[in-house]
């Protein structure tokens, strides 16, 4: 009986860590970004946008005719205005099927440390990128280890994410307002996604932002 009792206790006590793990892994995919709009919201937007004599053209007046939102379309016009001048400064250069190209890529700081980790980590890393729809970048299994515990360190007040979006996201002027609203929640989504092989994260004008694994 006494064995039993024993046995029992030990069960109870190891029974909370066994029921944490899935429940919190549900709760990130439950925990839903503030953000206004989602990314199916803005990618909705797509056929709308074209480019001529290089540069972006956004037929506005049919997105709002189809129902789209005034407000986010005019986020969608501002942002493709902003691509167009560094288009014409010689930055970015944009083709027929929306990709853009970097011309002149930004130097994130701290970037000699990138190089080293994506020469020895498994996974893919990259600059970033620009799209017609905000920002993306490809992180490592160290680099995403790295960032997971930078966005941590933010969630805790430790850094300024301004400090940290300068990192990871140089140039990017909404990164810092999203690593700045979601940083617990960034980290936990980088931790949860990355299985080894590293992510991919990318980061839309609205500031609304996905994680996949790689």
């Amino acid at each position: 009986m006494k064995k039993f009792l024993v046995a029992f206790m030990a069960v109870l006590l190891i029974l909370p860590t066994l029921l944490y793990a899935p429940t919190q892994a549900s709760s990130l995919d439950e925990e839903k970004q503030t953000s206004e709009y989602t990314f199916e919201d803005v990618m909705a937007l797509e056929s709308y946008i074209s480019v001529k004599n290089g540069l972006f053209k956004f037929d506005s007046s049919s997105a709002k005719k189809d129902g789209h939102d005034q407000e986010l379309v005019k986020m969608q016009e501002d942002y493709l205005s902003d691509l167009n001048k560094e288009i014409e400064n010689g930055k970015l250069k944009a083709k027929s099927n929306l990709e853009i190209v970097e011309l002149e890529p930004v130097v994130a700081e701290g970037s000699g440390d990138f190089s080293v980790m994506a020469a020895s980590c498994p996974g893919k890393s990259t600059d970033i990128a620009h799209h017609w729809w905000g920002v993306s970048r490809y992180m490592n299994d160290c680099e995403a280890n790295r960032f997971s515990a930078d966005m941590a360190s933010v969630a805790a007040g430790y850094t300024g994410a301004g400090i940290v979006a300068a990192i990871w996201f140089p140039g990017v002027g909404v990164a810092g307002g999203v690593i700045a609203s979601y940083a617990a929640l960034m980290s936990a989504r980088v931790a949860a996604n990355n299985y080894g092989s590293g992510v991919y994260m990318g980061i839309t004008y609205v500031g609304f932002f996905n994680v996949e694994p790689q």
